[in-house]
């Protein structure tokens, strides 16, 4: 997924396109003849990326995840969006669901 979209992840993480593509295929020449598991390699190389562009993992995949749930043909905005109906409605009651949302872009801001 990285590869096809390297200039739209790049401005997400901040880093130069070309810069992004370069160390995403330098990863993948370092781990093409590793033998361990395919989901141990995939942790490697975004460990490598994170090493790279001073992020931790997680940080990179939180960036990843909100682009992709942004992106018009997303597979997970029905999950997000379900996700949300059932946290206001459920643990805020319709009452709290227009409070609870007019806080959630400031906490998504820091």
């Amino acid at each position: 997924m990285l590869q096809q979209a390297t200039e739209y992840l790049a401005a997400g993480l901040s880093v130069d396109p070309g810069e992004l593509a370069n160390q995403l295929h330098r990863l993948d020449a370092v781990y093409d003849t590793a033998s361990d598991r395919p989901a141990e390699i995939a942790k490697s190389k975004l460990r490598g990326l994170g090493e790279v562009l001073h992020r931790d993992a997680a940080d990179i995949c939180h960036v990843v995840a909100r682009l992709e749930a942004e992106g018009p043909n997303s597979e997970l905005q029905p999950f997000a969006d379900g996700l949300e109906t059932t946290f206001y409605d459920g643990a805020l009651g319709s009452s709290g669901r227009n409070r609870a949302q007019a806080a959630v872009p400031m906490i998504a801001d820091r």
